[in-house]
């Protein structure tokens, strides 16, 4: 994850930062997920993150590419 880092590093603090509501729009399970996810520290959310990642590679979902990402501008 490495190449990520930064990505990964402004998507948490984005998480982290976000105010209460300001989600509104998610059902009544998205919402709670979101406030489970933000109680969590950085590090739980990467360990999170990479138990569903090991789990879908178990499951051979999605295929393994060691290829680069190759995108256009990312737009925020």
């Amino acid at each position: 994850m490495t190449s990520c880092a930064p990505l990964t590093e402004h998507v948490l603090r984005t998480l982290a930062q976000a105010e209460r509501g300001s989600f509104s729009r998610l059902d009544a399970a998205a919402q709670h997920d979101l406030d489970y996810a933000k109680s969590l520290s950085p590090g739980q959310r990467l360990a999170a993150l990479n138990e569903i990642l090991l789990r879908a590679e178990a499951l051979g979902l999605p295929p393994v590419s060691r290829e680069p990402i190759v995108h256009g501008p990312l737009r925020l």
